[in-house]
């Protein structure tokens, strides 16, 4: 019988880890590295436990290895904030009223967006302090006028001509010229006299502003409208006249005014206010007088008993009406432009040390504009306030820029001098309204409620004080909701128990943003006595939380709070943010460019904030579905879209490294590892999947992953129940898996294995099947060891005839594990 011959051939079985349709179908715990110029598997960089509670990292401190840590919200809706390097167990700061949507730093620290808004948290050398950013809902601060008597001024007698009939008289046009003139320079004299000698005599907008010891505000109060029983020279200014015919002469006609000063009590804050401590300064700014002429009208007079020997004249100053609502309507711009743009009327007009405690300062006047440069810095405010409230007043964005609201914000992005906030929620309506503008107190305690009337309900705010009883209230109250019809505010006096109200009709601003009432003459609103023998109960607002899917917020960095401007660049909510990777040529740079990945897709966003303007694009309809699945590379910014990697550069968006045939579920998150250049991602199930160079393998981890996160050369892993981080090489449980195909069957007879490990604790072994599948494969030969390993390992094998062979390696290895291509000697039957 003829012996049949026998062809040999050496397969070689690479030492790659997992790719689409590639051999290899199982790597765990070993990555592809090159030994001495040829290709080899070693082990990955092991997860290490730092603590036995999840965290997830929010933020690094600028210019510190520090990083910033949260945990989820417990039952009560509370999360902890701790802090620390990745290098050891982070240590606790405080808690948080919500958990962290998301964050940018500061100088002095970050500004954390809750679901109710921002926190803000500083360092003072090695302690933190927190805050919210609410104002109190009591004002810590009182500002009250102080009198300081009444100042006349006398006009010189005034010629005029009158037309008569009968009992009726009055000045021509020319007369009431020449009355204009002498009344508002006489008008003008009074108030710079005034000024000069440190008082004021008309109503005069006053605000308070806390700051920290490094020049932060923290805080500031509405606007006080402070003065004296209203308007001053708004009455009837009367007098006699001499002459006959038509041609009479006025006697000197006396203008009085009741001046006075500004006291300003700022009170030591509770050990609740999350201001304590922090702030250290109060800075008292004002706005110019409210006068209220209108030095281009002409005064109205009233002329009575012309025919006897002595007629009486009343003269009213120009643009003042007999009536104080006319008044007060003809000036109502003014008022408004008060309310709405105060900071380009504001000057300081004193600065308050809080380090003592409880303190009273009287302030005066710190410099003397002219009637006319008040009057038109108001005018000028106003039309400013025209001009920009072209928004509409129920676009929760726009009342956020113009308003200066405060809003929570999904995701955050800060691209240079720029900070750009996604998917925002106005927030303003939530917490308790702050206490109406006091104009008078009484000694001792008392206790409150504020009725707002909201579309046909309404809701009450409770409020309480040890001292300073309000007794009246600014003649201008502001609500900071433009859809109030009216409020009730109800105070008791704690001692006896008496209750005095003031009832108020509210009118929108022409802003949009707000609500107010002006009270007649500008004259403080006197809280009367009640026929209530309690107060109502707090209710909570019953207004529906306005969320803003796919909308965009931008600031500058200095301010990442204070929105310039903003826009709505997608249907779906965005999930994350990204500075753009920008092109060579297609770019404008005078802009800041930024992706949105939203559930609807992934769009470019230009925003300028020199123009105020914010433009969107589509560039990939593929949805993006947790804040996560975003990752900024080298190689370009990684995302998760349609539950496959995507690269985003320029405007395009490409397929990234195609998922292994193995890697069945959806993935969830990605994280880029700066120290390997790696990309690690989890999926639906919990599992980490690397992809290292176009290749990918898995990493164990004792726990289901929750999150990963990008920190400092490494990743942070959350899982169920600690949290850990990528570290260095070490023992593990390593698998490998591959397969060899032929046309033809083939028998092997021999694999050389190239293994070096100073320990090894597991198995090889060689498999086969005919293509129905590695699961229905049959071992041909196993080999199990348990030591070093420091030669190749070789074995001699009869095996029999197939056409499809599996090497699997499972074992516990050491980390100086390393693997090379391993050699496998098959033979096959040669036809002729």
């Amino acid at each position: 019988m003829t012996k049949q011959p026998i062809k040999r051939t050496v397969a070689e079985l690479p030492a790659h880890e997992m790719r689409r349709n590639g051999a290899v179908n199982k790597c765990v715990n070993l990555r592809h590295t090159e030994l001495c110029g040829d290709e080899a598997l070693s082990v990955a960089p092991q997860p290490e436990k730092l603590c036995d509670y999840p965290l997830t990292p929010l933020l690094q401190l600028p210019g510190t290895d520090e990083w910033l840590f949260y945990s989820a919200a417990d039952a009560e809706g509370n999360s902890e904030l701790y802090a620390g390097s990745c290098q050891s167990e982070p240590e606790w700061l405080t808690q948080l009223p919500g958990e962290p949507r998301c964050a940018v730093p500061t100088p002095s620290g970050a500004v954390i967006m809750l679901p109710d808004g921002p926190v803000r948290i500083s360092r003072n050398g090695e302690i933190w302090q927190s805050s919210n950013g609410e104002r109190p809902a009591v004002s810590p601060v009182v500002i009250t006028a102080a009198p300081k008597g009444t100042m006349t001024k006398t006009t010189s007698p005034v010629s005029l001509e009158l037309n008569t009939s009968g009992q009726y008289a009055s000045p021509d046009s020319n007369s009431l010229s020449k009355l204009r003139t002498a009344l508002m320079a006489t008008y003008s004299s009074l108030s710079a006299e005034a000024l000069a000698g440190g008082v004021w005599i008309q109503p005069t907008g006053v605000r308070c502003r806390l700051l920290d010891s490094s020049g932060n505000e923290l805080w500031r109060s509405p606007i006080h409208i402070v003065g004296i029983d209203g308007w001053q020279c708004a009455g009837a200014i009367t007098g006699t006249l001499s002459g006959g015919g038509s041609s009479f002469t006025t006697s000197a006609l006396h203008i009085a005014a009741k001046s006075f000063a500004i006291n300003v009590h700022v009170q030591e804050l509770p050990e609740s206010s999350a201001l304590r401590g922090r702030a250290t300064v109060a800075v008292i700014e004002a706005t110019p007088q409210l006068h209220p002429v209108l030095s281009d009208r002409l005064p109205r007079t009233r002329i009575s008993a012309i025919t006897s020997n002595t007629p009486q004249i009343s003269v009213w100053m120009p643009g003042v009406q007999p009536e104080e609502s006319a008044t007060t309507t003809m000036q109502t711009r003014r008022l408004q432009a008060i309310a709405m743009l105060p900071d380009s009327l504001m000057t300081r007009i004193g600065r308050i040390d809080l380090t003592t405690g409880d303190t009273t300062v009287q302030l005066t006047p710190q410099a003397s504009p002219t009637v006319d440069e008040e009057t038109g810095a108001l005018d000028q405010a106003a039309k400013d306030a025209a001009e920009s409230g072209t928004g509409k007043s129920d676009d929760p964005l726009w009342q956020i820029i113009s308003g200066g609201e405060p809003f929570s914000a999904g995701c955050v992005v800060q691209n240079g001098d720029t900070t750009v906030w996604g998917n925002i929620s106005p927030v303003r309506t939530r917490s308790a309204h702050p206490f109406p503008q006091v104009a008078s107190t009484a000694e001792g305690g008392w206790q409150a409620a504020l009725r707002i009337s909201v579309n046909g309900s309404s809701y009450v705010t409770r409020y309480a004080g040890n001292d300073n009883r309000p007794t009246s209230l600014c003649p201008i109250v502001m609500i900071e909701l433009p859809e109030a019809t009216s409020a009730t505010l109800y105070v008791r006096d704690t001692a006896t128990g008496a209750i005095a109200q003031a009832d108020l009709e509210l009118t929108t601003m022409a802003n949009g943003l707000m609500s107010c009432h002006i009270s007649p003459g500008l004259k403080p609103i006197a809280l009367k006595a009640s026929e209530l023998t309690s107060l109502p109960a707090a209710t909570a607002y019953a207004g529906a939380v306005q969320e803003m899917r796919g909308s965009v917020l931008v600031a500058m960095s200095s301010e990442p709070t204070k929105a310039l401007c903003g826009g709505v660049c997608s249907q779906g909510e965005i999930k994350a943010l990204a500075t753009a990777i920008k092109s060579q040529s297609s770019w404008d740079f005078s802009r800041c460019h930024v992706y949105a990945f939203a559930t609807d897709g992934i769009y470019t966003v230009a925003a300028n904030t020199r123009t105020l303007n914010v433009s969107a694009a589509c560039i990939d309809t593929r949805g993006v579905m947790d804040a996560k699945a975003v990752a900024r590379s080298p190689h370009g910014v990684v995302a998760i879209a349609g539950g496959q990697p995507v690269v985003c550069t320029a405007s395009s968006v490409k397929p990234s490294t195609p998922l292994p045939n193995t890697q069945t579920s959806m993935l969830k998150q990605v994280a880029w590892h700066s120290g390997d250049d790696e990309l690690y991602f989890t999926d639906t199930q919990g599992n980490v999947v690397v992809l290292n160079g176009g290749e990918w393998h898995n990493i164990l981890v004792p726990e289901r992953v929750e999150s990963i996160c990008s920190v400092t050369d490494a990743i942070w892993l959350r899982c169920s129940e600690s949290s850990f981080i990528t570290g260095q090489q070490k023992e593990c449980h390593a698998e490998w898996e591959c397969n060899l195909m032929s046309k033809w069957p083939g028998r092997v007879t021999s694999v050389t294995l190239p293994i070096n490990a100073s320990l090894f604790s597991g198995k090889i072994e060689i498999r086969a099947h005919n293509g129905a599948g590695a699961a229905h494969s049959l071992p041909v030969t196993t080999l199990n060891i348990d030591g070093e390993i420091n030669t190749p390992i070789r074995m001699r094998i009869l095996a029999p005839w197939r056409s499809c062979l599996v090497m699997r390696v499972a074992a516990n290895v050491s980390a100086d594990f390393n693997m090379c291509p391993a050699a496998i000697t098959i033979t096959r039957p040669c036809l002729r």
